[in-house]
C-alpha cells in the first residue's frame, strides 16, 4: 500500500453566497465529508464520485473542492463512471422507484435509461462502454442480474438463481461477470453458514457458474482491475479476524490489502488500471493506492 487517506473536500454548492458576501470571507478549509455514500473512481483514478445528502458530487480522488452534479429532492446513489469517464451512470427514486438515469460526468441533464415498476440498481459499464450491469427483483422474489444495451434499450437477464444475485462488474476482458451469490447482508459480516455469500463468475453471455470462494464466512463486493503485465486482478471484501478488508484473489491464500481493525469496509471501488481503490470505513470515504 503506498498511501492511504480520507476524502478532504470544500462542497462546492449552486446555491452559494452573492459574489459581494463571498469576497469578504477567507477561504473555507478541507474538511472531513462524514456521511458520504457510494464511492466511484473515475477510470483513471483521479476523481471521484459519491452520494451525499441524497446528491451525487465529482471532487479529486486525493482532495479538493467537490462540485455538486445532480440537484432533486429525490435520492440519487450508486455512480458508476463510463469507460471513457464522459458519463456517470445511477439509480435514483425520483419517478418513485430506483431507475437507472445518465448524465455527463462534467454536468448536464440525466437522461433515464430504465423504466420497470422494481427498484433498478446499477453496478457496472461494459469494457467498450455500450452497456450496463444491473441488479433488479423483477421477475422473481430475489435480485438477478440484467444487462442493458445503451444501443437500443434492450434487457437481457443475465442470472436466474433461487437466492439473491448481487454486486456484479464485468472483467476488463468483458468475458464475464463476478458477482455475489447469497443472502447474507453487509451488516452481518460475522454470519457464518448456509446462507453465507460467496464469489463467483458467470459468461457475459450466460450459462454456467463458477465458484470463486468457499468459506463459510463473508466475501462480498467483488472488484476486477487490469494488471500492467496483461490479465486482471480480481478484488473483493472478506471478514477475517475482527474486521471486514481487501483482499487480492489468489489461487492459494488471499493477499490482505487493507488492514482495518475497527469499522468494516463497505461500497469498495477500483479505478480501471487498477492502481487507485476507494471505500467507506467508519463514516468516511477512504482512498488508497496499491
Amino acid at each position: 500500500m503506498k498511501l492511504r487517506s480520507r476524502l478532504l473536500v470544500i462542497l462546492i454548492c449552486l446555491t452559494a453566497l452573492p459574489l459581494a458576501s463571498r469576497a469578504q470571507l477567507d477561504p473555507p478549509s478541507p474538511l472531513p465529508i462524514r456521511g458520504a455514500h457510494y464511492p466511484a473512481l473515475s477510470p483513471d483514478g483521479k476523481m471521484l464520485c459519491f452520494e451525499y445528502l441524497g446528491d451525487l458530487w465529482v471532487s479529486p480522488a486525493f482532495g479538493g473542492a467537490a462540485t455538486r452534479l445532480t440537484v432533486h429532492p429525490a435520492y440519487d446513489a450508486y455512480p458508476r463512471w463510463s469507460p471513457d469517464a464522459n458519463w456517470i451512470a445511477y439509480s435514483s427514486n425520483r419517478e418513485g422507484n430506483f431507475d437507472i438515469f445518465l448524465i455527463p460526468s462534467k454536468g448536464g441533464s440525466p437522461r433515464q435509461v430504465t423504466f420497470h415498476s422494481a427498484d433498478d440498481i446499477v453496478l457496472d459499464w461494459s469494457p467498450d462502454g455500450t452497456s450496463l450491469l444491473f441488479q433488479s427483483a423483477r421477475d422473481a422474489r430475489y435480485q438477478d442480474l440484467y444487462v442493458l444495451s445503451l444501443k437500443n434499450g434492450r434487457e437481457r437477464r443475465l442470472t436466474h438463481d433461487k437466492t439473491s444475485s448481487r454486486y456484479g462488474v464485468f472483467t476488463p476482458d468483458a468475458k464475464s461477470v463476478l458477482y455475489v451469490r447469497g443472502r447474507q447482508e453487509w451488516w452481518r459480516p460475522k454470519y457464518e453458514g448456509s446462507a453465507n455469500t460467496d464469489i463467483y463468475s458467470i459468461p457475459v453471455t450466460g450459462g454456467t457458474t463458477t465458484r470463486l470462494t468457499s468459506t463459510n464466512g463473508y466475501e462480498s463486493f467483488p472488484m476486477a482491475a487490469s494488471m500492467a503485465s496483461g490479465g486482471y486482478a480480481t478484488y473483493y471484501l472478506a471478514h477475517m479476524g475482527n474486521a471486514t478488508n481487501v483482499f487480492r484473489m489468489r489461487t492459494s491464500k488471499p493477499d490482505q490489502i487493507t488492514q482495518f481493525t475497527g469499522d468494516d469496509i463497505k461500497n469498495p471501488t477500483i479505478s480501471r488500471d487498477g492502481k487507485t481503490l476507494a471505500f467507506e470505513q467508519n463514516f468516511q470515504i477512504w482512498i488508497t493506492q496499491i
